[in-house]
């Protein structure tokens, strides 16, 4: 015994256990969560199963922000996620846009130095200024 089904293209007959098939959830793929490493080139985030490598970010934020972190040209797109070299992490850091970025990613405050004070003295023309980012 088969059910019909009226399609646009004709009449298709389901059969046995395949009828039963359609009101069983599907079974979902493997989690993939988002990882983060820092390297030497900057963060990188990857999607992949629980053995890959990396702190876990399990932050529905994330795509957004990586889409718009791309999108603005910051980040890089590789075969398995992205790149955010460390000029563009602290540059998207910079900006109100990325506010929630530092905590996403769980970015530690960094205390500036004295080179970085004497950077921020001659870019600034005499003032004194300091860059620190907080946590």
């Amino acid at each position: 015994m088969g059910l019909p089904l009226q399609t646009g293209q004709g009449v298709v007959e389901i059969r046995g256990e395949e009828l039963f098939k359609l009101f069983k959830k599907a079974e979902a793929p493997p989690s993939k969560s988002w990882r983060r490493q820092w390297s030497p080139a900057g963060v990188v985030l990857t999607r992949g199963a629980a053995q890959t490598p990396g702190d876990v970010i399990d932050n529905p934020l994330l795509v957004g922000y990586l889409t718009q972190l791309e999108d603005d040209g910051l980040a890089v797109e590789t075969d398995d996620g992205y790149l955010l070299g460390w000029d563009s992490l602290y540059m998207a850091l910079g900006r109100s846009a990325y506010s929630g970025l530092r905590d996403l990613l769980t970015v530690i405050a960094v205390a500036a130095t004295p080179d970085d004070e004497r950077r921020s003295e001659l870019g600034s023309g005499g003032k004194r200024s300091r860059n620190i980012l907080a946590a």
